[in-house]
């Protein structure tokens, strides 16, 4: 019993401090990789550390597509040798007078639009003359060729037009 929870703890050791230095947002001394495989039916997690060079503030404004009941758009990848940390999304959706929202959230999605995390935004306000606004604190770091898709939904009404504008910071890595 004493052997199987000290060798846990032992593997355990490398995965959290390569986890620790990730969020700290400290440069890394170098370039670290730890993988987690998962359990079968659950999605493996692979955490890398890279040394970041320069930091910048983030901002990004966004026109969403929109269909009757639905809008959505994707803000681009950061690129090559950079990573995203989105801090914050906030949207303004403009319907028909009466119309009712339904659900919005963005998602972190791979280079193939595969979703890997979701964060729900719920509605900070909505008029009865259409003007739905979100304006909601996330935390997701995105990778270099990953991108942040957003969706905003209507339970009742036609959509006419959506904008989103995300801020965070936007790091150089090594």
């Amino acid at each position: 019993m004493f052997k199987s929870t000290t060798l846990r703890a032992a593997l355990a050791l490398p995965v959290l401090s390569t986890l620790l230095v990730a969020l700290s947002g400290q440069p890394a001394p170098a370039q670290a990789s730890r993988s987690l495989a998962g359990t079968p039916g659950q999605a493996s997690v692979t955490i890398s550390a890279a040394a970041v060079a320069s930091s910048a503030h983030y901002q990004a404004n966004l026109a969403l597509n929109c269909t009757p009941s639905f809008c959505s758009g994707d803000f681009p990848a950061p690129g090559a040798k950079h990573q995203l940390n989105l801090t914050r999304i906030n949207c303004v959706l403009v319907a028909t007078a009466g119309s009712t929202f339904s659900d919005g959230d963005i998602a972190l999605q791979n280079a193939n639009n595969r979703a890997l995390l979701a964060e729900f935004l719920p509605t900070v306000y909505s008029s009865s003359d259409g003007f739905h606004t979100l304006n909601e604190a996330v935390d997701v770091q995105v990778a270099s060729s990953q991108h942040i898709d957003v969706s905003l939904n209507l339970a009742s009404g036609t959509t006419s037009q959506a904008i989103c504008a995300a801020t965070g910071t936007l790091d150089t890595l090594q």
